[in-house]
């Protein structure tokens, strides 16, 4: 998965208080993909950069070839 690609999905990591003062949440309270709370892709600390210009989430481990 490319860059862009990851940008389109849901980050476990992410924590968002849309609604003022509730918890810090990652998703809708229906379930649903909170928007604010995708992935980064190059801006995040754990996004990682492979010599041959493969890059991953390292949240996710080193994808095998």
């Amino acid at each position: 998965m490319n860059e862009q690609e990851a940008k389109n999905k849901w980050c476990p990591m992410t924590r968002m208080t849309p609604y003022g003062t509730t918890p810090a949440i990652n998703r809708e309270f229906n379930g649903d993909l909170l928007i604010s709370a995708t992935c980064l892709g190059s801006r995040c600390m754990m996004w990682r950069s492979e010599k041959d210009s493969q890059c991953y989430c390292a949240l996710g481990g080193k994808p095998h070839d």
